[in-house]
């Protein structure tokens, strides 16, 4: 049954922890031989297919890579499902990969946290280095090519084409999965709130705009008052007056906070 936001409740006082920086994941999947290299200048596309092996968010990859001109980058995305993709398809996730020295192979953190790509055991994505169109000249990153086994899985392409012993040099990161929040619906109407990856017991906290920290409990809201409560998916008619405000919820079981809304 559709609720109405009850904005009347006090401040939150719970106790939880904090967020984490970049690196701070699991190792999942690596190949960490180098015996092969690739100079971008020549290829606009490698693919490596990665099959997952511990549930939670893909907290970013890393590649060995080599640059004459540190401001020179490597465009690096992350797709859903087995490769190859076409150039021009929608990456979940992309950025680019900056070495910084100038001399010298080295280890190149690339961070998709942002992203929320959240994946399970055996699901497969595929990091793509080269945006598929443009040669990246001066630029160079290392595979292995023919050990420790005769025929790679999952799969690695050139240029499109699937390459049978060769696979990139790379280290996926994994964290936990954290309480995330959608909402749908537009405020002064109905919305809904659809809440993953928690306990199904959660307080809605809603604020102004602004950082709290009432009893270690990390909220971007300031003045944190509780709405009410729901399960993993709620509805409910938010009234105009309420518009602007952030929203948060609050695992009631492990105290984790979610990502904020704007209403």
């Amino acid at each position: 049954m559709k609720k109405f936001f009850a904005f009347l409740v006090p401040a939150l006082a719970l106790c939880a922890a904090g967020s984490l920086s970049a690196q701070t994941g699991t190792v999942d999947q690596s190949e960490l031989h180098d015996n092969v290299g690739w100079n971008m200048g020549f290829f606009t596309d490698m693919q490596q297919n990665i099959e997952v092996g511990l549930d939670g968010q893909l907290e970013g990859i890393k590649i060995r890579m080599a640059s004459q001109n540190t401001a020179v980058g490597l465009p690096v995305a992350i797709f859903d499902g087995p490769g190859p993709h076409p150039a021009h398809a929608t990456p979940a996730w992309s950025g680019m990969a900056y070495a910084t020295q100038t001399f010298g192979w080295e280890w190149v953190w690339v961070d998709c946290s942002a992203a929320n790509l959240g994946y399970h055991v055996w699901d497969v994505f595929t990091i793509r280095i080269g945006d598929g169109v443009n040669v990246a000249p001066g630029v160079s990153l290392t595979g292995n090519q023919g050990w420790p086994v005769y025929f790679y899985q999952p799969d690695f392409w050139e240029e499109q084409v699937l390459q049978s012993l060769t696979r990139l040099t790379f280290e996926t990161y994994v964290l936990p999965f954290t309480l995330h929040l959608e909402a749908t619906g537009s405020c002064g109407g109905v919305m809904t709130l659809d809440a993953t990856h928690g306990s199904g017991n959660y307080w809605i906290v809603y604020g102004a705009a602004g950082i709290s920290h009432p009893h270690g409990i990390d909220l971007q809201i300031a003045n944190p008052q509780i709405a009410t409560t729901m399960g993993n998916t709620f509805s409910a008619f938010v009234p105009a007056g309420a518009c602007g405000f952030t929203l948060q919820l609050v695992d009631q079981l492990t105290h984790q906070a979610s990502n904020p809304i704007v209403l």
